[in-house]
């Protein structure tokens, strides 16, 4: 944390980079690194400042916080706003700075936009049709959630292109049940295996399913 601090001090002036050495001390609390304990709440501390400045990967970091209540209250416009954020921001980060903010817009597009979030005036997806609502087993009245698979695939793919690991597997899922794509579970058993080295261990159980039920594994 020591060598983090010493190095945003060393920057003084260059908002850039001291905006990167915020997201970096963010990470290093958020994941825990080098024996440091997570504190959710600091990250997201670091990961706004970082934001606010400018660094896209920070606005998907903090995007996702926002989208699984860490560190912050849950808040899905939030969370998309910044995804969308990140996404339309350039990054010079060799590693794909912006690959969880296209990951997060990829995944709304994939389960279905908030109506709290489709409603807003910046969402990009199809907003031609009226709402569809639904009654619940409360007798509340609901609107579904909206999806745009070719949104999701667009966004997915470059997430998957920078390295995000849980894009293959979403792409892999999207390949296997043919959204926006012909059905191909040779392709889909491809993908699950790139994210799998990778560590993702949903696509390491997918692969061990088809492998068992001998579907995509064939030459």
């Amino acid at each position: 944390v020591k060598y983090y601090k010493y190095q945003a001090q060393s920057h003084l002036g260059n908002e850039k980079m001291m905006a990167k050495h915020d997201q970096d001390l963010a990470e290093v609390y958020y994941f825990g690194i080098r024996n440091i304990e997570r504190n959710a709440n600091v990250a997201a501390k670091h990961f706004r400042i970082a934001a606010e400045a400018g660094n896209p990967r920070a606005m998907g970091m903090l995007g996702h916080l926002y989208s699984r209540g860490h560190g912050v209250p849950t808040d899905a416009s939030k969370a998309y706003n910044l995804y969308k954020s990140g996404t339309s921001t350039k990054s010079s980060d060799r590693k794909g700075g912006n690959r969880m903010a296209h990951a997060g817009l990829g995944i709304y597009n994939l389960f279905g936009i908030p109506p709290a979030v489709s409603s807003l005036s910046n969402y990009d997806g199809d907003d031609d049709d009226d709402d569809i609502k639904y009654t619940n087993i409360n007798g509340v009245e609901k609107k579904l959630k909206k999806v745009n698979y070719y949104l999701a695939r667009e966004h997915l793919q470059k997430a998957a292109n920078a390295g995000e690991i849980s894009a293959y597997y979403l792409l892999g899922k999207m390949r296997m049940l043919g959204l926006f794509v012909r059905p191909d579970a040779k392709k889909a058993y491809s993908l699950f295996e790139k994210s799998a080295q990778g560590g993702n261990p949903l696509a390491k159980k997918m692969m061990a399913k088809m492998s068992l039920a001998g579907i995509g594994t064939s030459t």
